[in-house]
């Protein structure tokens, strides 16, 4: 089965979603990443694709979102 993914970034307390066009049937899995990581335990966090440290939530959806745009 093909997957979609969209990448979410949050920065400054700001997530922008990635507006996703796909054929039916597919799943869109997103990927959240929270930059704002001050005091956290280094153990507890994620790095992204150039290892920036990051909290990192992937949900997957067996359709399309119904209101891509700013969360």
């Amino acid at each position: 089965m093909d997957v979609v993914t969209i990448t979410i970034e949050v920065e400054d307390g700001l997530a922008a979603v990635v507006d996703v066009a796909a054929p039916p049937g597919l799943t869109v899995r997103v990927k959240l990443r929270d930059y704002d990581t001050d005091g956290s335990d280094p153990d507890d966090l994620d790095t992204d694709d150039n290892g920036r440290p990051c909290f990192e939530s992937i949900m997957e959806y067996f359709g399309l979102p119904e209101r891509p745009g700013f969360i």
